[in-house]
C-alpha cells in the first residue's frame, strides 16, 4: 500500500506540475513584488492559515500581497457563516495589520462555474507569483487541478505554488505520517508556501498568529466582564455545538463539566455558539438551570461577532469545546484549549496549536476515517466514547497549569 500511495502522489503531482508549467507565462525565478494568495476556508482553517501568511510576509516584506478568499465552497458552511455577525467573511477582521495589503472576496456558490466570467476584480491584474494555501492532502486530482484551472481562467499567468499533494489519507493514513506528509495542519499550510525557494523552512517554535483584536472588541469584552463583576482569571468559555452532527459531544456531558466548574470558587462560564449551534447551547443552558451557582452561567449564543469572541477568548482562562473553528481561534489568541476531537484525522494533526496535550480522544478501529461529512458507522463512537472523566481531568490540568 505504501508503494501504491507513493506512485499515486507522484502521478498527481506530475499532472499538476505539467498543467501549471504549460499554462504559465513570464519569468518565475525573480523575487515577486506582486503576490496573490488563494485561500478558501471557514473560521478554523482560516486561522490556521495565518502563520503561512506571516512566512510570506517575512520572505517578501516589501511586496504587495493580495488575498483572494471566500468563507467556503460548501453550501452548508456558507449558511452557517451567514448567521454570524460581521459580514460574509467576518474573520478577515482578525488579520494582523500590515500582513495583507488587499482582500478580494467572492461568493463560494459561484466558485468554479461563474466567478471567472462575472467577477472583474482580477481582470487586467498582473501578479509575479500566486500561492494556494492548502494542507497538501487529497482528494488526489480534484484539489490542485481545479484550483490551477480556476486561477488560469481568472487570468492569472504567473507561477503557482502550493500545488503539491503530500499525502492521500484515504489509503493507509498511518503510514503517511511525518514531515512533508501528514503533519499538523499549521505546518502543512506553511509547506505550501515553502514550495517557493525564497521562503525559508519553518520550525515549530517560529510559528506565530498575532491576530488583530480591535479596540472596539476589547472594550466590549471588558465592559461585559465589568457588568458581571468577574475577572479574566475567572472566565471559562464553552462551545457545546457544531454545525456537523458527528462532531458533537453529548449535551449531558457538557452539563456535567459545567456543574463541576461552577463548584469552583468565582468561576464564570460563558456558553457560545452561532447558527445551527444555538440549539445545542440552549439544551446545555436548560440542563444547568438547577445547578448550584447557576447565576454564573452566561448565554452568549448568537450574541457575539467574531472579533468580540476573539477578544473574550483572549481574556479567558480556558476554552472547552468540540473540534472546530472556535477551538483554533481560542488557541491563536493565547487561551488554553480543551478540545473534544473526533476520529476523522490522525492524532496531532488537527488539534489546536500548542494545546495538543489537552485534546480528548477515544480510539476506535475505523479511525482515522478522513470523512468530513458524517460518521460512516452511524454511531459517532469516536466522540460519544470520550468519557466525561477524561475531559474533567484535562480541564483540571489546564486550570492548574494556568494558576
Amino acid at each position: 500500500m505504501k508503494w501504491f500511495v507513493g506512485g499515486l502522489l507522484a502521478l498527481v503531482n506530475g499532472v499538476s506540475t505539467l498543467l501549471e508549467s504549460c499554462t504559465r507565462f513570464g519569468r518565475s525565478g525573480r523575487k515577486p513584488k506582486q503576490i496573490l494568495i488563494l485561500r478558501t476556508a471557514a473560521l478554523g482553517d482560516f486561522v490556521l492559515s495565518i502563520p503561512a501568511m506571516h512566512r510570506l510576509r517575512d520572505a517578501f516584506p516589501t511586496a504587495k500581497i493580495t488575498l483572494l478568499t471566500t468563507a467556503s465552497t460548501n453550501r452548508k458552511t456558507l449558511i452557517t457563516v451567514e448567521s454570524y455577525a460581521g459580514g460574509q467573511v467576518p474573520w478577515l477582521e482578525l488579520l494582523p495589520k500590515g500582513l495583507i495589503d488587499e482582500v478580494l472576496v467572492f461568493s463560494g456558490r459561484l466558485f468554479w462555474k461563474l466567478y471567472a466570467w462575472k467577477h472583474t476584480s482580477l481582470q487586467g491584474r498582473s501578479f509575479d507569483a500566486c500561492f494556494i494555501l492548502n494542507e497538501g492532502i487529497g482528494p488526489a486530482l480534484s484539489g490542485p487541478l481545479k484550483k490551477i484551472i480556476f486561477l488560469r481562467t481568472c487570468g492569472i499567468r504567473s507561477r503557482i505554488f502550493g500545488i503539491r499533494v503530500r499525502a492521500y489519507p484515504k489509503f493507509s493514513p498511518l503510514v503517511q505520517v511525518g514531515p512533508n506528509r501528514l503533519e499538523p495542519h499549521v505546518l502543512a499550510l506553511i509547506r505550501s508556501v515553502e514550495e517557493c525557494s525564497h521562503v525559508m523552512n519553518t520550525i515549530s517554535s517560529e510559528i506565530r498568529f498575532q491576530l488583530n483584536i480591535s479596540l472596539e472588541a476589547s472594550a466590549w469584552a471588558q465592559a461585559l466582564l465589568g457588568r458581571l463583576g468577574c475577572d479574566a482569571d475567572d472566565i471559562i468559555v464553552i462551545a457545546p455545538g457544531s454545525r456537523l452532527e458527528f462532531k458533537k459531544w453529548p449535551a449531558s456531558r457538557y452539563i456535567r463539566i459545567i456543574t463541576e466548574i461552577l463548584a469552583l470558587p468565582r468561576r464564570h462560564v460563558f456558553v457560545v455558539g452561532s447558527g445551527p449551534e444555538i440549539d445545542a447551547v440552549s439544551e446545555v443552558i436548560a440542563g444547568c438551570v438547577q445547578t448550584q451557582n447557576a447565576d454564573r452561567i452566561h448565554d452568549l449564543s448568537g450574541r457575539t461577532s467574531i472579533p468580540q469572541l476573539a477578544a473574550l477568548l483572549s481574556m479567558s482562562t480556558l476554552f472547552v469545546g468540540n473540534d472546530g473553528g472556535t477551538c483554533h481561534l481560542a488557541a491563536a489568541v493565547g487561551c488554553k484549549v480543551v478540545s473534544i476531537s473526533n476520529g476523522g484525522e490522525i492524532p496531532d494533526s488537527v488539534e489546536p496549536w500548542g494545546n495538543q496535550r489537552y485534546t480528548a480522544r477515544f480510539a476506535v478501529p475505523c479511525a482515522p476515517c478522513y470523512c468530513f461529512t458524517h460518521c460512516r458507522k452511524n454511531n459517532n463512537r469516536c466522540v460519544t466514547g470520550i468519557a466525561p472523566e477524561l475531559v474533567s481531568g484535562l480541564v483540571d490540568s489546564a486550570l492548574n497549569e494556568r494558576s
